[in-house]
């Protein structure tokens, strides 16, 4: 990509500086076209990342309530072009939503995180092997779970995994033992979400995806958005996940085998628009959907979780090495990449969903975020 390039060209943009209301009380005309000249920058960062990335997707960038960017690039299928409603996989980001679904029933007194997981777990799941694996290990990855592997790739399904799958999965981590003992050390594992909707399912008696369709899409009005579960049907608006072939020179279908995935450590299917409305819950503006409790204990860094990209809270990754609070998490999936970042206190969010396997996101968010904070250095605006 040509980032280094269009980043040096931000010296010469410069916002407004004072007060950006005109004297009628609306916004002055200095200031529009300095929003117009950012989103410009943003698009000719995008621009060379699908010149020079073959990037596929849709990219979201909000700053401080305003919506900068928010469209789609390259084929969403074979005859649609992905725009900025476009539904896509985003795999891991997942792992919030089953964070904050346990996390609703702690505060309902249902669950207790300090509790041995054997407490809510189906009778089949249960083990003497996990009879110190708390509720809490699972939602930090500090339970020493053995995940599971390729092995339960399915072509026919596309590496999703339910019923038989999710049991066999389960029965031969019992098997194996632990990596270390719970608490001590921090592990990404994808089997500990999927015992954790093992857990919401056996303490509700719904599915999973009405859990999170009941918990969350609903209340937060994220009405484009859904679980892929068994009987989940790609409808019109649903991207393909491709893949650049470089023999072929173009994006194919992703056919490759990939790690599998189950509902609850990666089935939300959802839009830029729909996951913008999910930062507002992050940011504390819906105490309705999530007390300020629960986000307190979801976006701080729990010990022994700390790695060289900083630390994990429940199903959300928060680091400072920006010299500011980042909330973020990735998503990797068959035929599909995904990454989104919030900055509270800059009130910065970034989401990039790539229908393209061969793309890494987070450089993207990365370089997005990078135009954005040369722009505020640039100037003590604030717009």
């Amino acid at each position: 990509m040509a980032k280094n390039t269009i980043l040096v060209t931000l010296g010469a943009l410069s916002l407004i500086v004072g007060n950006p209301m005109s004297a009628s009380g609306g916004t002055s005309k200095e200031t529009i076209t300095e929003i117009s000249q950012t989103k410009m920058k943003l698009e000719d960062f995008l621009q060379a990342a699908v010149e020079g990335d073959h990037f596929s997707g849709v990219v979201m960038v909000v700053h401080r309530g305003k919506v900068l960017l928010n469209q789609g690039h390259g084929a969403a299928t074979s005859t649609d072009k992905n725009k900025k409603d476009t539904v896509m996989h985003v795999a891991s980001i997942t792992k919030q939503f089953t964070a904050a679904a346990i996390m609703k029933m702690w505060e309902a007194g249902t669950i207790d995180l300090n509790a041995s997981i054997n407490t809510y777990l189906p009778y089949e799941y249960q083990s003497d092997t996990w009879r110190k694996v708390t509720v809490h290990h699972l939602l930090s990855h500090t339970a020493g779970v053995v995940d599971y592997d390729e092995s339960y790739y399915d072509a026919e399904t596309k590496s999703f995994c339910f019923n038989d799958a999710i049991k066999a999965m389960i029965v031969e981590s019992q098997g194996k033992g632990l990596e270390f003992e719970p608490g001590s050390e921090w592990h990404y594992s994808n089997i500990g979400y999927t015992l954790l909707g093992a857990i919401l399912e056996n303490s509700s008696n719904l599915s999973y995806g009405e859990i999170i369709q009941g918990y969350i899409f609903d209340k937060v009005g994220m009405s484009a958005s859904s679980i892929h579960e068994e009987d989940y049907v790609a409808k019109i608006g649903h991207a393909t996940g491709y893949r650049w072939d470089k023999t072929q020179k173009k994006l194919v279908e992703d056919d490759e085998q990939c790690l599998p995935v189950t509902p609850s450590d990666g089935g939300l299917v959802t839009t830029s628009e729909d996951l913008r409305k999910w930062s507002d819950v992050l940011a504390g503006k819906r105490p309705d959907v999530l007390s300020s409790e629960i986000l307190k204990q979801m976006t701080t860094p729990v010990p022994n979780t700390f790695t060289q990209d900083g630390g994990y809270g429940y199903g959300l990754f928060i680091d400072d090495s920006s010299g500011t609070q980042r909330i973020h998490h990735p998503g990797w999936i068959l035929g599909f990449r995904s990454h989104f970042c919030f900055y509270p206190e800059k009130e910065i969010y970034i989401s990039v969903f790539c229908n393209n396997s061969t793309t890494n996101p987070m450089q993207i968010t990365s370089g997005l975020y990078e135009i954005m904070e040369k722009i505020r250095e640039s100037s003590c605006a604030q717009f």
